[in-house]
């Protein structure tokens, strides 16, 4: 890996690796030996034959170290993990796809404008699959968020369920935490609004809730772009929940009749912007990122 490392990090005018340095004499060599005569190349492949093997071996050494760095690094911090929230702690701004590739992947991949690809020396690449390359260049981190601080105004409307349900939601809560307080907005079915303060900085949580008889159905959004995830999963001005989303009420709901929950929310000010900060899901992240010693 070390070996690597220096071969893909270094300059190659000036680089000390004894690979490098090897490869340079042998082409000199070559040069001079072949000058005015034809190429002979299997001549020449039985010389560089130990050289090409050697940087082969290397190149696969690396790939299977970068592999397990990966499962370790990455793979196993999100382990469980599903939708916005992996999504963030992978590709988020300090996300562990992006240490990973400021650390022991750098310098074996580039960023060009078509997207991210293997760094090729010395006639070969480390060999990344294609669907580890496609999930870099879609996962790319969103820009940084232009000021500190956004406001998003936030009107409720009347919660629905299905037709058929015996007990109706009577009430949602939002309760947003920012710096030790709580904003909030309970909406009884009835239209009623409120401005949200939001800053990336100093707001974390948030608590969604919906009443229905004596149940309380949750969901929490937790990490600093708790909020942009909340107004992603409306983005479209609406959610309709299904009882299967709350196992441990499924059974109560089904009682009530109640297959469907339908929330409803208008929504102003910043919303669009810091909806735009949540990336779509580039795919599950490869369990393979790089292609086997047998292939």
């Amino acid at each position: 890996f070390q070996m690597a490392t220096q071969v893909y990090g270094e300059d190659p005018a000036t680089s000390k690796s004894p690979l490098m340095a090897c490869a340079t004499s042998l082409n000199r060599l070559k040069g001079l030996m072949m000058k005015g005569r034809p190429t002979e190349e299997i001549s020449w492949k039985l010389v560089s034959g130990p050289l090409d093997f050697l940087w082969f071996f290397v190149r696969r050494e690396t790939a299977g170290y970068l592999q397990a760095q990966w499962e370790e690094k990455v793979l196993a911090e999100v382990q469980g993990m599903t939708g916005q929230q992996a999504v963030q702690l992978l590709l988020g701004p300090d996300g562990h796809v992006w240490k990973f590739m400021k650390g022991p992947a750098a310098p074996f991949v580039s960023k060009t404008p078509k997207g991210y690809a293997a760094k090729e020396l010395l006639g070969g690449a480390i060999p990344f699959e294609a669907s580890f390359l496609t999930f870099l260049t879609k996962g790319a981190p969103a820009p940084a968020l232009a000021k500190q601080n956004y406001t998003v105004m936030v009107r409720g409307l009347p919660t629905a369920a299905n037709p058929e349900a015996k007990i109706k939601p009577h009430s949602t809560k939002i309760e947003l935490q920012c710096a030790g307080q709580t904003q909030s907005l309970v909406n009884y079915n009835y239209p009623v609004s409120k401005t949200f303060q939001w800053s990336m900085e100093t707001c974390g949580d948030v608590l969604f809730q919906i009443e229905a008889g004596n149940l309380v159905l949750t969901k929490k959004f937790t990490g600093n772009q708790a909020f942009p995830d909340f107004l992603q999963e409306f983005k479209e001005g609406q959610r309709i929940f299904s009882s299967g989303e709350f196992p441990n009420e499924k059974a109560a709901l089904e009682g009530m009749g109640i297959k469907q929950i339908k929330v409803n929310y208008q929504f102003g000010g910043d919303f669009q912007v810091l909806v735009g900060q949540i990336k779509p899901i580039p795919g599950q992240a490869p369990g393979n990122i790089v292609k086997a010693w047998e292939e």
